[in-house]
């Protein structure tokens, strides 16, 4: 070894070399337990490269191990002298080691430089990192920066929007640094079933999203976090209430055995997060650890996953650490709530006015005893049960990676209270991701996530104020709940007291959702990986009901009632894959082989008792309860066991093949079909990789896909194929008054059920211009659907349930646009993508000769799943105005039911009369078209983001906008009532209002269209530097701003056919404004 003085003296002639070696050189070391010198020595011989040092600063006898192939000499540097204060600089083929503060700030020196783009305006904000280390800073509002840096540093520069850069340190002290846009399309790797592809090399319908790509916006779920953003997955918020869930459709529904709201789990999509499956759900998710959500739409992307793919897959991976300099971040946000628009109910005067009038027109006396003008505006029901309501949220996460590991952790605390009083939620999460490579070829990982949440609170108290007679006061003159009997009014709950009563009602969930795994590269093209996971929960619901009615009444103390549920809930899976991967010549080829066990078992325990000596909350527990006890549960369990592959080929990145196939053999299907297996294929050209498309400089990429394949569907209950026995039973004997226990069979049974299979078939256009900074993505399908699992109805006398038979068959068809441009103009950095799907929905057979299926739901609404027609539409008369007069009856089709301002109906069949022949489709059930926009700005330090989101093709049934009886008891009603029927000519629209007045059940005139767009998001901030390794950002937001909508009703983003209160949803979605400051170290 030379001395560190020799180097200083011989290295003035050698400021002028090129520093191009060491750069390039790379050095191979299987250096068990062995000294420093030794390694160095080994480097040495294996490379040009010379060490020089100081023998007091270095300790040559310290042992160390080393195991790297054809790494570069950074990386190995930084293995053997990881843990010490020993720092190196790189001049070519000399390498300086010393103690941090000695050589390498003897050798060092301050430079400075601008960062800028192709056309040299500024980038501000820019990360300038020295390769290697946490010495770095930011670009000012010029573009400018300055730092100290060793000889022959490489700089690392990226900042959003554009491909990082890496410049090497020479001997000018002023560095200009030029960033180019990253135009992302043809690199970015999407997460695919139990892997990752390069999006150029898809052969598949794959749709990708992540944070960035969405603009600055705040959520407080992960499914209002993607709605929108990509095509053909339609989210729906199942209502406002704080912690409600949203139902999640990709490309349509495709089986039946729907209900109400359109929620049957037949119709979920398999949810996946990390790799794991995942049974309740993804609300729990904390938004801020996620990193990219995929969606698997056909049947070539999604049949890895076989039986539980037929609805589409949705793929969450969450955030892990990246190489560089640690990253702590500090987020938190306060928002304030209200409603989106008023409730536009009567008030008192009007309501005692058509209350009279109601009355008047049905021959009963009015019940008021005063003239409508006494009772003035009354009471506002809607807004004594509401209040600006505050949400806040915190997170911390803090993530780093080295070449050897890496790992992120994050902690959230979530609070809401909701727009109704006494309703609210809260949410405290922790996770923690994590990898180490621990030997040269195993690495081993982990993602967990612990998590607990509580709702409190209940709807009801909305839905009573929305229909409560605003005569009646909150409280009496002696301070008891007011009651509309003082009024002689007869009984309606006082909503004001319900936000009370339902106050105790509470749901709580831990949860803890983990994985790990171990990963051992066994050649260099075979790798081996096993997976074990857990999803397990444990849930309580807890219902208290005080003394008191919901009309404020007194009770007898025996009426007090607790429910007190609880649940517990896993489901694990192993996976156990092989990977293959082989680059040669032009052709590449990568193979996986997988075995999959998964099982789950949920255990109920519900308990009812009575009779408390007060509404303590310190006796609100089981034990505290007097008699009534009653006691239910059960246990559930299903298990499965997979084995699947795939193969991919590409030659030259221009013709691509895919292939796949999963066996899965489920507890749910008799021996005779325990097994189903779920083929697909798929292929690709990328025309513009060929080289009669060279000259196209415009076009950056083309690329066509066509894929064919089939998935299954295995959520059909657990025990459909068996014989259930009913344990509580009675046999009489003699007489009847002699019995014994017994058990009886419940239902006839198919033994040879199969599974629900869904071909599909795709095709698919990828376009890229202007170097990748406008593409566009489409997709057409059809997804047919066939051995949908249907009820064979049996005569009555049988005296069994009806068998569950394979019959149905349903069709979706539909088409798919993304268009995503992304390009900087100066110092603006602008984002902007639309996304489109449309879906037509058909049941294309049912039972034998059966036509359609009926579902009959509340307030009489039918519905039917027809051949020919979508699921689920609604089924009802034809609006045909109103009878003007008593000759317009006499010649109109005979109704029993006609008379003077009540409603007209067509008369369809022909015959002259009304009558329930005469009904057709009026609605829709569901959305044909989903879109979303979203808009993204940067421009210095100041950001903007606007993001809307709509659906059309959908009707709703308004409940008590027509009122099937309006005016009937003391509901209220919506003040459209105010323009009723009065007299001949007055409208054709409105009928009059009439006491109990027995109209048909359902029909065109009480649908509405809810076709909408809405202004989802809109978000504008400013960023400060605080220090070179500090930033701040302080924003505003606002959510639910605008809405554009032809429906009259409170809210047209519902899940279901029907709005059954007068204005809105049972607990309505709401407006926010919201002031945030993200810190990031």
């Amino acid at each position: 070894m030379r001395l560190l003085f020799v180097f200083i003296i011989s290295s003035i002639g050698l400021v002028q070399a090129t520093n191009s070696y060491a750069q390039k050189a790379t050095v191979s070391l299987e250096a068990r337990n062995q000294t420093v010198k030794d390694v160095l020595n080994e480097i040495e011989d294996q490379s040009e490269f010379t060490f020089f040092f100081n023998n007091r600063h270095i300790d040559l006898q310290r042992r160390v191990s080393v195991f790297e192939k054809k790494s570069d000499i950074f990386k190995v540097l930084d293995q053997i002298f990881a843990g010490t204060n020993i720092g190196y600089s790189v001049l070519d083929k000399k390498i300086i080691l010393s103690a941090e503060g000695m050589a390498l700030q003897q050798l060092g020196k301050k430079i400075t430089g601008i960062v800028v783009d192709k056309s040299g305006e500024p980038v501000i904000g820019a990360n300038v990192v020295v390769k290697g280390t946490t010495n770095g800073t930011i670009t000012d509002v010029d573009g400018k920066f300055a730092l100290e840096v060793p000889g022959g540093a490489v700089l690392q520069v990226t900042y959003i929007g554009y491909n990082p850069a890496e410049v090497k340190v020479g001997k000018d002290s002023i560095i200009r640094i030029v960033l180019h846009e990253d135009t992302q399309a043809l690199d970015e790797v999407v997460v695919v079933g139990y892997g990752t592809q390069k999006k150029v090399n898809l052969t598949g319908a794959v749709g990708s999203v992540r944070p960035e790509d969405m603009g600055d916006i705040q959520t407080n779920s992960v499914s209002s976090m993607i709605k929108g953003h990509l095509s053909g997955v339609q989210i729906t918020q199942n209502n406002g209430k704080p912690g409600a869930g949203s139902t999640i459709r990709i490309r349509g529904m495709g089986t039946l055995g729907v209900n109400e709201d359109n929620s049957n789990t037949k119709n979920n999509p398999l949810l996946v997060v990390d790799g794991q499956a995942v049974d309740y759900g993804i609300e729990t998710i904390d938004p801020n650890d996620i990193e990219s959500v995929s969606v698997l739409k056909d049947a070539s992307s999604a049949a890895i996953y076989g039986a539980r793919a037929a609805n589409g897959v949705l793929l969450i991976t969450t955030k892990r650490g990246t190489k560089g300099i640690g990253k702590l971040s500090v987020n938190a946000y306060v928002s304030v709530q209200t409603l989106m628009k008023d409730y536009d109910v009567l008030n008192a005067e009007q309501f005692v006015m058509l209350q009279n009038e109601a009355r008047a027109n049905a021959g009963m006396e009015s019940m008021f005893s005063h003239e409508p003008a006494y009772y003035g505006k009354g009471t506002n029901w809607v807004k004594e049960v509401t209040h600006l309501a505050p949400v806040q949220e915190y997170n911390v996460n803090f993530s780093k990676a080295t070449d050897e590991t890496n790992y992120y952790v994050s902690g959230t605390f979530f609070t809401q209270e909701g727009i109704v009083k006494n309703t609210g939620y809260d949410r405290a999460s922790f996770r923690f991701n994590g990898d180490s490579k621990i030997l040269p070829k195993l690495k081993v990982g982990n993602s967990v996530t612990l998590t607990w949440n509580e709702s409190y609170g209940n709807s009801q108290p909305l839905s009573a104020a929305v229909i409560a007679a605003p005569t009646m006061s909150v409280y009496k003159e002696d301070g008891s709940w007011g009651t509309s009997t003082e009024n002689g009014e007869g009984n309606s709950a006082n909503p004001m007291y319900l936000t009370e009563l339902y106050k105790g009602h509470k749901e709580s969930m831990w949860r803890a959702l983990a994985n790990v795994y171990a990963e051992y590269q066994i050649l260099d093209e075979l790798k081996f990986k096993v997976t074990g996971g857990i999803d397990f929960a444990a849930q309580n619901s807890k219902k208290y009901y005080p003394r008191v009615d919901i009309y404020g009444d007194y009770l007898d103390f025996t009426d007090q009632k607790l429910n007190d549920n609880m649940s517990l809930g896993y489901t694990w899976q192993n996976d156990y894959l092989l990977y293959f991967n082989k680059d040669w010549s032009k052709h590449h080829v990568d193979a996986m082989l997988g075995m999959s066990l998964q099982a789950s078992q949920k255990k109920n325990n519900d308990s009812v008792v009575k009779g408390f000596l007060n509404d303590s909350e310190y006796l609100q527990v089981l034990d505290a309860g007097q008699r009534d006890w009653r006691a239910t549960g059960g246990l559930k369990r299903w298990s499965m066991l997979s084995y699947f592959g795939n193969i991919n080929y590409n030659f030259n990145s221009r013709y691509l093949l895919s292939f796949n196939l999963r066996a899965d053999g489920s507890s749910r299907f008799g021996k005779e079909n325990k097994f189903g297996y779920f083929p697909s294929g798929s292929i690709a050209w990328r025309l513009s990789e060929e080289e009669f498309m060279k000259d196209l400089s415009w076009l950056s990429n083309l690329k066509v896909r066509a894929s064919y394949g089939s998935l299954g569907n295995q959520e059909i209950g657990l025990y459909s194929f068996s014989d259930q026995l009913d344990v509580n039973q009675w046999y009489l004997f003699g007489d009847g008054t002699s019995r014994v226990p017994g058990v009886s069979s419940v239902n006839l049974i198919d033994p040879t059920i199969k599974w629900e299979t869904t071909t599909i078939t795709n095709i698919g256009l990828d376009m890229g211009f202007l170097n990748n900074t406008l593409s566009l993505v489409s997709e057409f399908y059809v997804k047919n659907t066939r051995d949908i699992l249907l009820s064979y109805p049996i005569p009555s006398t049988v005296g069994k349930g009806s068998p569950t038979v394979n019959a149905g068959k349903v069709r979706n068809t539909g088409f798919e646009l993304e268009v995503r441009y992304n390009n900087t103009f100066g110092g603006l950095w602008l984002n902007a993508a639309l996304t489109y799907g449309y879906n037509k929905n058909e049941v294309r057979g049912l039972i034998g000769e059966q036509d359609f299926i009926t579902h009959n739901y509340s307030y009489n609404v039918v519905a039917r799943s027809e051949i020919g027609h979508p699921i689920n539409s609604i089924y009802g008369y034809v609006f045909d105005g109103i009878y003007q007069t008593e000759e317009e009856i006499k010649n109109s089709p005979e109704w029993s039911k006609a008379e003077v301002g009540t409603p007209k109906f067509k008369d369809l069949n022909g015959d002259n009369k009304i009558t329930s022949e005469d009904r057709t489709y009026i609605a829709n059930a569901m959305p044909t078209s989903t879109l979303g926009l979203n808009l993204s700005m940067k421009y210095k330090n100041f950001d903007f983001s606007m993001f809307w989101q709509g659906d059309f093709g959908k009707d709703l049934f308004w409940g008590y906008f027509g009122g099937m009886f309006p005016m009937c008891g003391l509901r209220n009603v919506n003040s459209i009532w105010l323009d009723r029927w009065t007299g001949p000519g007055s409208t054709n629209e409105m009928p009059k209002v009439k006491y109990n007045a027995e109209y048909p059940d359902v029909s065109s005139w009480q649908i509405k269209s809810a076709d909408y767009l809405r202004l989802k998001n809109l978000s504008v901030g400013y960023t400060f530097r605080v220090k070179d390794t500090m930033s701040a950002r302080v924003y505003v937001a606002g959510q639910n701003l605008l809405t554009i909508t032809p429906y009259p009703g409170f809210d047209p983003e519902i899940n279901g056919i029907a709005n059954w209160n007068s204005w809105g949803d049972s607990y309505p979605q709401s407006r926010s404004y919201t002031i945030g400051l993200n810190l990031n170290f």
